[in-house]
């Protein structure tokens, strides 16, 4: 049947859809364009909103994040980050205690204008796994991913808890602020410590140039808020010797791995180092870890931080960074040194609210630092005259009995043997300070695992000297000198050997190939004799003196 045509169908308007009542078309899209405007004048999906100072705002209604990770609450914040809790939706778990068979996972969230420290972290701590594999890493958090949302650069990491909650003596757990008991996660500040609102995030740290392939949005460029100021740390919880020296064993295997690679920490203190319960990658019981890798630099870009040398945390700031002298991988074992000493001993070792305040202090406990050391630094004039009335260096064994009253430790041995590691961690001149090495080879970690077994601690053997050749000048005498009456067949090596002895006459010639020939002056050789060989007492003496012997590592 042919279809209808009305009048002038051609001038109106989309026919014939309008005009074929059968049309399939017409029927199945009726009222779709109303309902395009509908969804249109209403937000179908919540956008990520920021706020005027760059954070990002985060409710329970907030969607997922990467379209995967569900917002629980916030762990901590501060001016540069967020640390909150998530749900993994991606993966699946044991059942846990409330019934949840979904991981949670810790992301750090970049405040919008630092987008660019974000990335370098994340780069950072990817190119230290790539040098290392997992066991070699096994005391440093690895990032578990990362992605973008709305201009923050966002990084997933394990979900880690305090310290002081290995402690059974340890206070309360905090609650903090949106968050649950206990988890603290990566990077969560020590509640207890006012001021502290986060690892290192003391003062904003300038950005290295970004890494190839990542480039920062608009928002990342604007300049940073007014740096935070840092204010005294309070008292913390005392840990358990045994504690403190599996933390110290962990440290030292995390700093192997940096310093191995060139790194820098640069913000090792108490709110750095958390622990993994067990059956999260510990093996079946707690791991250690070092965290917050904001800070980290190679040795090549320390000199950046020349100008200002504002890196560490203000109470964990070694000598060299607050007189403003040139600085290495050695600001983290000053830093580890000041770490165990507030972790043995439940409170501060410095406390200082500014760069004098902190070098007076540093006075006070260490003494004077040698002119020699810091004399050309940028700080030395102004601070010298703050430390001009504290006495001079104190030896080894005096800053031991100084910190066996700071931090309160009883006569027994385990203890005297970490004092004597503290103070050996504690010196001025970065070149006297332990190495990571070193350090693991110390005694008061000798419970763990005989780690002083894996170094050798012998010098090395000086190679035997070979008997030089005569002397040309000897040679040259010999020549001049007159002839001899013997034949004229006689061998010429009996007669050189004849002038060089002073007219001697010597029948052995194996005696004259041993002496090293001389001039007329009685002048010897230049060869000396191999030195002797130091040996190493391993008897057990008194707390540190086995590293009085001159042990070296290889």
């Amino acid at each position: 049947m042919a279809a209808f045509t009305p009048h002038d169908a051609s001038a109106e308007r989309g026919w014939p859809a309008r005009v074929l009542p059968f049309n399939p078309t017409l029927r199945l899209t009726a009222g779709l364009a109303n309902t395009y405007r509908a969804v249109g004048a209403k937000q179908s999906l919540p956008r990520h909103e920021t706020t005027a100072d760059g954070r990002l705002v985060l409710t329970p209604e907030t969607p997922l994040l990467a379209h995967r990770y569900r917002f629980m609450h916030v762990l901590v914040e501060s001016d540069l980050s967020q640390m909150i809790c998530a749900v993994d939706t991606y993966r699946h778990c044991e059942p846990t205690a409330e019934g949840r068979r979904q991981p949670l996972v810790a992301i750090k969230v970049l405040n919008a204008r630092h987008w660019a420290l974000g990335a370098q972290e994340h780069e950072r701590v990817r190119r230290l796994r790539r040098g290392g594999d997992g066991a070699h890493c096994a005391h440093v958090v690895l990032p578990l991913g990362h992605f973008e949302v709305g201009g923050h650069f966002c990084i997933v990491l394990e979900l880690l808890r305090e310290l002081t909650l290995l402690c059974e003596a340890a206070p309360p757990p905090v609650r903090f602020a949106g968050g649950a008991a206990g988890d603290a996660g990566v990077g969560g500040a020590d509640a207890r410590r006012p001021g502290a609102a986060g690892p290192s995030y003391a003062s904003p740290r300038r950005p290295l140039p970004a890494a190839p392939g990542l480039s920062p949005p608009a928002s990342a460029l604007e300049p940073p808020p007014p740096p935070l100021q840092p204010q005294p740390a309070a008292a913390c919880a005392r840990l358990p010797l045994a504690l403190v020296r599996e933390a110290a064993a962990a440290l030292l295997g995390a700093l192997v791995v940096l310093h191995d690679q060139g790194v820098l920490h640069a913000d090792l203190k108490p709110q750095n180092v958390m622990w993994a319960p067990a059956g999260g990658g510990g093996g079946g019981r707690p791991q250690i870890k070092l965290i917050d890798f904001s800070n980290a630099m190679s040795v090549e870009e320390t000199a950046a931080y020349f100008d200002t040398f504002d890196v560490q945390t203000l109470g964990y700031r070694a000598p060299e960074v607050i007189y403003g002298a040139k600085f290495g991988v050695a600001i983290d074992m000053w830093s580890l040194g000041v770490t165990l000493a507030e972790l043995a001993s439940g409170r501060a070792l410095v406390q200082a609210a500014s760069r004098g305040g902190l070098a007076v202090q540093v006075a006070q406990l260490l003494g004077q630092p040698p002119p020699r050391l810091f004399g050309d630094a940028k700080y030395a004039s102004e601070l010298s005259s703050l430390v001009k009335h504290t006495p001079a260096a104190l030896s080894v064994d005096a800053l031991r009995q100084r910190l066996t009253a700071e931090l309160g430790s009883g006569p027994s041995q385990p203890e005297a043997l970490l004092v004597d590691l503290v103070a050996r961690l504690l010196q001025y001149d970065p070149a006297a300070r332990l190495s990571p090495a070193q350090a693991l080879a110390h005694p008061f970690l000798a419970p763990l695992f005989p780690f002083g077994a894996l170094v050798d601690r012998a010098p090395p053997k000086p190679t035997p000297a070979e008997p030089p050749p005569p002397p040309p000048k000897a040679e040259a005498k010999a020549e001049a000198a007159p002839p001899d009456p013997e034949p004229t067949g006689s061998p010429p090596v009996a007669a050189s050997t004849s002038a060089a002895g002073g007219g001697s006459e010597r029948g052995d010639a194996a005696s004259e190939a041993s002496e090293p020939a001389g001039d007329d002056n009685g002048a010897s050789s230049s060869a000396a004799p191999p030195p002797p060989q130091r040996k190493i007492s391993r008897k057990r003496q008194a707390p540190g003196a086995f590293w009085e012997t001159g042990a070296t590592t290889k």
